[in-house]
Parts: C-alpha cells; structure tokens; sequence
C-alpha cells in the first residue's frame, strides 16, 4: 500500500465523524484515483488538524495607579465563553509546586464587571484549579505552572455577558508572568 493510502486511511479514520468507515480495497493500478476514493474527507481531515485548538487572551493591566493591579482578559466572543475551557497559565521566580499552592489563594478571578466589589470585598471569586498535567492543546513553555478556571461558579455567568475576565492578585509573587488560554471545545 503506498504512503498516501495509509496517510489517507490514517486521517479519515482520525476524524470522529467518520469513525464507522472502513477503507475500501485499492488495486495497485489506482493511484491516480486517491481523490476519487477518498473524496473530500482529505479535506475535512486536515482542516481539523490545521484549525488551532487553543487561543491565547491578551492579558491587559490597567494603567498604574487606576484599578489597583487589576488585569483583564476581553473573550472574542461570547460563544467562546461557554464552550472554552479557560487555563492560566503562570511562572514565577519560585519553585512550581509553591507557586501552585499560592497563586491560588492570592488571586480572585471575575468578570470585569464585578472584579472590583470582589476586591473590596474580599470574596474569593472563580475558582483557579492547579492543573495536574500540562493541557496537551497549548503549547508548552518551561517553567509555567498551569490552572483551570471553574466554569460551574455562580459568577462565571456574568463573564459570558462580558465577554472579558479580570483578575486581581494580592500579595507579592516575584517575578510573575501570566497567560490566559481558552481551549476550544465548540463542535463545528
């Protein structure tokens, strides 16, 4: 069997869609024939493989002195917001596994809409989950220790109608660099 049938066999039968397919009996005289036999599922297949999965935020902190440290993260649309899967990703001048404990406790995540009353308050905010492994759809960086935000909190809902997190990190966590990622969990 030549490469470009087993590669064709390997990503039509990568594509849940056509998950129940069986590739058919090719005759050594039908290489030309591969779009015929395959038809658009080459197509669809590496379009799933070419389509980002993650999408890094841009993370924006206010001007010095205006909201108090306060950062925010605008979502690109509010789709996004209720399919995505949301994970901080952080690093500091710190071991991980101690940044994993404290970034946690330091940090209230909102919406930007209530992130100040949070502060003020001292409510603790959406739920920042130290994650167990790196999520294999973002890319890898050294050093980053990664969390989950909790999309079942009472306040997530009013992130969906913003459309944008804001956090707020009290204390002091040397040497601190933040990225947001959303993972796209949408069905096309």
């Amino acid at each position: 069997m030549s490469c470009r049938v087993c590669m064709g066999n390997w990503l039509l039968s990568w594509n849940p869609e056509n998950a129940p397919w069986k590739p058919p009996r090719i005759g050594t005289s039908c290489r030309n024939g591969l779009s015929r036999i395959y038809g658009s599922g080459y197509g669809a297949a590496f379009g799933k493989l070419l389509q980002p999965q993650a999408l890094q935020l841009e993370i924006r902190e206010d001007a010095p002195g205006t909201s108090y440290g306060i950062r925010t993260a605008p979502i690109p649309g509010p789709r996004l917001a209720e399919t995505g899967r949301f994970i901080l990703a952080a690093k500091a001048d710190m071991a991980p596994e101690r940044l994993a404990m404290e970034l946690p406790e330091k940090i209230k995540v909102g919406s930007s809409a209530n992130i100040t009353d949070l502060v003020r308050r001292n409510l603790r905010g959406i739920p920042v989950i130290p994650a167990r492994t790196h999520p294999e759809e973002i890319p890898y960086h050294a050093g980053f220790t990664y969390f989950g935000l909790d999309p079942n909190h009472e306040f997530w809902r009013q992130i969906q109608e913003t459309s944008a997190l804001a956090f707020h990190i009290s204390g002091d966590l040397p040497g601190l660099e933040l990225e947001m990622w959303v993972i796209n969990h949408e069905k096309d």
